[in-house]
């Protein structure tokens, strides 16, 4: 007899709750730079990135795996060749 009450003020609390921080699973677009890849990286203009973070990754390198959506990941070869680019 005591679950009869105990249903209804679940779906009551349930329909209730919004997510609170809805505005950062929006993704916003993040811009590479097609014409960076082939060349050194120490060739590469960084300075058009202004405050933009970014990271430049060589194979094997360690990363942290937190989620930035407009931080631009830079991989390079051992001789520091760019290889691709991509967002986070």
């Amino acid at each position: 007899m005591k679950y009869i009450f105990i249903i209804p003020l679940f779906i009551l609390t349930t329909a209730f709750m919004v997510p609170l921080h809805e505005e950062t699973m929006a993704t916003p677009t993040c811009k590479t730079y097609v014409e960076w890849t082939g060349k050194n990286i120490k060739n590469v203009d960084l300075s058009v990135l202004g405050d933009r973070p970014h990271r430049i990754l060589k194979p094997d390198s360690m990363a942290t795996m937190d989620y930035l959506p407009d931080r631009l990941n830079i991989h390079t070869t051992d001789d520091d060749i760019v290889l691709s680019q991509d967002c986070g």
